[in-house]
């Protein structure tokens, strides 16, 4: 009995079976992937200002609390910690803190971000797992089932707090998902900016599956533009997700590397977002360092 490999459902973290993935002699392994598609979507599509400046303005810039009480910060996670039930008082403990060589929090994010990220009485990969859930539409009864999965308990009352929390603090996402159910609810499907229907089920999916499509049609432009228009003689294996894996002539991986940037480029002038779609770029002998 035959059966086939399904690369998509793959774990691209998976050191021991994905060094066993090796391109032809002469040929180097090379994975682009959106650095921040879902965001980049859901800021443009929302124009929501505490998402914006989690994702794009806040980039390089020192972190502050405004007059709201939110950590106005270049990482959505560490915002969402900030008005967390979790860990609102301990973000504003450390933002008062100081640091090696009596750095303040905003010359220590800027210096060495880690330091930050990394604190263990704040929990990021808490945080960043319960935001990535209510980013899939899931409900607080959900949250509590996340949490525990990542071996944490928190209860459902918390769960409520950091939920009504969290779309307090991206009000104007919330408006998004809500016109988007509307939408479908009145008309019984969504279109999307690349002409995809979608149907989503339950209806309080729809901006968890616009924002998912939109990624896919950003990948199929992206691919159009690298492959069809500028590197034919790169071959491509798959997109997973918002990763294409392709295969590269080793001499030819910077003139490659040049013509990404280019696609890049073509692709963010046809959507003439507000904010600009990046891709990166990583290459290996395998596809454990193509990742």
């Amino acid at each position: 009995m035959s059966k086939k490999l399904n690369i998509q459902g793959l774990s691209r973290r998976d050191e021991g079976l994905m060094r066993c993935f090796v391109p032809e002699e002469g040929y180097t392994a090379v994975s682009c992937d959106l650095s921040a598609g879902e965001p980049t979507a859901t800021s443009h599509f929302s124009q929501d200002k505490n998402y914006l400046n989690a994702s794009f303005n806040m980039v390089g810039e020192d972190p502050y609390y405004d007059n709201q009480g939110v950590l106005q910060i270049d990482d959505i996670y560490l915002m969402v910690a900030s008005q967390s039930p979790l860990a609102k008082k301990i973000m504003s403990d450390l933002f008062s803190a100081t640091f090696d060589d009596n750095m303040s929090f905003p010359e220590q994010w800027l210096k060495n971000a880690d330091v930050i990220k990394k604190n263990k009485d704040v929990n990021r990969p808490l945080h960043k797992g319960l935001t990535l859930g209510l980013g899939y539409s899931m409900g607080p009864k959900k949250l509590v089932d996340t949490a525990f999965n990542s071996g944490h308990v928190i209860t459902l009352a918390t769960a409520r707090e950091f939920f009504n929390a969290y779309w307090k603090l991206f009000a104007d996402v919330k408006k998004l998902g809500e016109r988007l159910e509307a939408e479908y609810l009145k008309n019984g499907y969504l279109i999307n900016p690349f002409g995809y229907k979608l149907t989503p089920d339950p209806s309080y999916k729809s901006l968890n599956y616009f924002i998912q499509s939109i990624v896919s049609g950003i990948m199929h432009v992206l691919c159009r533009e690298f492959f069809h228009n500028r590197a034919p003689w790169c071959n491509f294996i798959t997109v997973i997700h918002d990763e294409v894996v392709f295969d590269c002539p080793t001499d030819r991986l910077e003139e490659a590397k040049k013509l990404m940037r280019e696609s890049q480029d073509a692709l963010n002038e046809q959507l003439g977002w507000t904010v600009k779609v990046r891709v990166g770029w990583e290459s290996g002998a395998d596809w454990y360092e193509a990742k």
